[in-house]
């Protein structure tokens, strides 16, 4: 019993250490995601900032007087302020989707090392019962040998025992 007691303490010490390690890698990645997400808000306020102060420059320019071939240059800064516009939304998307791609990747780490914790779990506690099971068997054992030894025995058994094999008086 006390062998049986000690596995299932053993076990329960190997469960919560499993358990703690999970708990830092999945604050590990959290973390990570965290900080992922800060670079992707400060990244946004940079586009807005730009597109903020490209705005103004296109407010200037087309405050100015328009001159003679200005307006062929003009509608060329337009384009290449959309354009730019454009890419950088193009950028801003992709970012979003590779940090969804690691979100992604991130969960389904966590959900096959669940599910291999919980085989785990399941195996140890197949070899547990497997071990009960033996002990049981052994007990019985024991208990067996204990009766057959506590029986009385026959008297040819007494004199065989006997030093003196056979000068002693049957009981």
């Amino acid at each position: 019993m006390g062998r049986q007691l000690q596995a299932e303490v053993e076990n329960n010490q190997m469960l919560s250490l499993l358990n703690r390690r999970q708990e830092e890698r999945l604050r590990e990645q959290e973390e990570r995601l965290r900080e992922q997400e800060e670079r992707l808000c400060e990244q946004e306020e940079r586009l807005c900032e730009q597109e903020e102060r490209l705005r103004e420059q296109e407010e200037r320019l087309c405050e100015q007087e328009k001159l003679p071939g200005q307006e062929r240059l003009l509608e060329e800064v337009e384009k290449l302020l959309e354009q730019e516009r454009r890419q950088e939304e193009q950028e801003r998307l992709l970012e979003r989707e590779r940090l969804l791609d690691e979100v992604e990747e991130l969960l389904e780490q966590e959900r096959l090392r669940q599910q291999d914790e919980r085989l785990w779990q399941q195996e140890t506690l197949r070899e547990l019962e497997r071990l009960r099971e033996l002990e049981r068997m052994l007990e019985l054992g024991w208990e067996a040998l204990y009766e057959q030894r506590a029986e009385p025995r026959s008297g040819f058994e007494e004199l065989v025992r006997c030093p003196t094999w056979g000068g002693c008086p049957l009981p």
